[in-house]
């Protein structure tokens, strides 16, 4: 018993979000699904009220950025805002929402970028060159758009809430909530992004568990969500493929979740500990 006691402490010393779900409120399981299932509804729907522009080719990098704002805000509002807080009865320190670990929203990505860019430098043999105009603009509405939208709802809701609700009614203890949750949610991930191909569909439910790991180990949303951003749009300083950049990203995203806490200081407020 107390060899099993230990080994529950241990692995909620590793992964935060464990020790702290008996302290985010419940959805109602009926709910949950529904709001579930509601994300691909919205995104389908929102998507037919955007002008035609941003979906043709000759015009897609043009509206690039203000396709992933005019997306992600009004499905944030709903799916999150709406749905999950007014009518689900969350708050939003329960969808890891909380001012203690605002920091990290940039000092995460910027951290990985730095991070990024010298491996770069050392790997790729390439030229230095600046990002292209629309990059930055992209990373903008990736972070504050895309990553609040996707990883508010995925990681904060789905994730989490599914957690409980195996805690709650098949009696897994926290880790192994999480777990099962983790590998749920990340599927869904996937297929809400209407990704069939299976090397697309393994790609995206990839990203999906990377999510859930990187807000286990940290349980700091904000870290997530930074690292989201600087992932769809690395911003890279070399001429290197897309791949390759997010790759290194992934690296340097796993590198500082593993780490995290020595980077409490810079990366929450107060006295260090998430709430």
């Amino acid at each position: 018993m107390m060899d099993a006691a230990k080994g529950n402490d241990a692995q909620e010393s590793y992964f935060p979000l464990a020790g702290r779900l008996g302290a985010i409120r419940r959805m109602p399981g009926w709910k949950l699904m529904l709001i579930a299932i509601a994300f691909p509804l919205v995104l389908l729907a929102v998507s037919s009220l955007q002008p035609h522009e941003f979906y043709e080719a000759g015009s897609a990098a043009r509206f690039w950025s203000l396709n992933i704002w005019t997306l992600h805000l009004p499905m944030f509002a709903l799916l999150v805002g709406a749905l999950a807080m007014k009518w689900g009865g969350l708050k939003a320190a329960d969808l890891g929402f909380s001012p203690r670990g605002l920091p990290a929203l940039l000092a995460a990505p910027l951290l990985a970028w730095v991070g990024t860019q010298l491996t770069l430098s050392l790997v790729s043999g390439s030229a230095f060159s600046m990002p292209g105009a629309a990059q930055y603009p992209a990373f903008a509405a990736n972070l504050f758009a895309t990553g609040f939208n996707e990883e508010g709802f995925f990681r904060g809701v789905l994730f989490v809430q599914l957690g409980l609700l195996l805690r709650h009614r098949f009696k897994l203890r926290d880790h192994k909530a999480l777990v099962v949750s983790g590998l749920m949610s990340a599927i869904w991930f996937a297929l809400s992004h209407f990704q069939f191909t299976l090397s697309d569909f393994a790609v995206i439910a990839l990203g999906g568990v990377i999510g859930c790991l990187l807000y286990a180990r940290t349980a700091n949303l904000y870290f997530v969500i930074g690292l989201h951003g600087l992932f769809n749009a690395p911003l890279a300083l070399f001429s290197v493929s897309d791949e390759l950049a997010k790759l290194v990203v992934i690296g340097w995203m796993l590198a500082l979740a593993a780490t995290y806490p020595l980077l409490r200081g810079v990366m929450e407020t107060g006295d260090g500990r998430s709430r």
